[in-house]
């Protein structure tokens, strides 16, 4: 398990509206959408995992024999949440989404703060095609823990799914660097963003610095000669 980092500056949610601020930005689920047609949403309960039959009945003989320890445990009065949650994973890797989420609620439901649960009902969310609710989630459990994959897979699920809120990239990256520190991925992810915005010298500063913490990275050059290239036909446009 890797280590938690507790948030200085971040996501703070305002449950009570479902609406979420990302270091000044505003998150909100409610948001009309209905002009973004990459944003729309088909939810679906289980999604193929190109199992053989007989891979499915070894899988499903083994959540049997879960269900039944964590039934047993519920008649002693115990209730392990290791155990339910390994129970959500089976059921996401046989591509059980709903099913799965059921155990990661359950989870949730006595233990609020339980970061595991929400990261993967987050990612199950997301398969089923609930982004919106996905990106939630994984703001909510961001509000408890930083954690840079899951600040990564909420750039790239706004990025992918929800383009309407494209402008608080920043944001939330700037937020993801200022708790968890400069890191050549977080650095490389905002350079990105900047570049794609045409923000070119924000872009490359962002770049050299994550050059330096990894100077292995060859792409990192690539990148910074791309932006320059380009910074400099946007000038020689300004100039005419």
């Amino acid at each position: 398990m890797s280590k938690q980092i507790r948030p200085k500056t971040l996501l703070t949610a305002l449950a009570a509206v479902i609406v979420i601020v990302v270091g000044g930005m505003w998150y909100d689920r409610s948001t009309n959408l209905s002009q973004d047609t990459t944003s729309k949403q088909i939810i679906v309960d289980t999604v193929d995992r190109g199992m053989s039959p007989e891979q499915r009945d070894t899988f499903y003989k083994k959540i049997a024999e879960l269900q039944v320890q964590i039934a047993d445990d519920a008649n002693e009065g115990k209730r392990d949440i290791s155990k339910i949650l390994q129970l959500g994973n089976m059921f996401y890797t046989a591509g059980e989404l709903a099913q799965a989420n059921e155990q990661y609620k359950d989870i949730l439901r006595t233990n609020p703060t339980d970061t595991p649960a929400m990261e993967n009902m987050g990612q199950s969310l997301m398969e089923m095609g609930d982004y919106e609710g996905a990106a939630a989630l994984w703001v909510r459990s961001l509000n408890i823990s930083a954690n840079e994959q899951i600040y990564i897979k909420l750039v790239d699920l706004i990025t992918e799914r929800l383009p309407a809120k494209n402008a608080r990239i920043q944001e939330i990256l700037e937020s993801a660097i200022a708790n968890i520190g400069q890191t050549p991925t977080l650095l490389k992810r905002l350079a990105q963003w900047y570049g794609e915005n045409g923000k070119y010298e924000e872009a490359i500063s962002h770049y050299e610095v994550a050059q330096k913490l990894n100077l292995k990275d060859t792409s990192i050059k690539e990148e910074i000669d791309a932006l320059r290239l380009k910074q400099a036909q946007a000038l020689r446009l300004q100039e005419r």
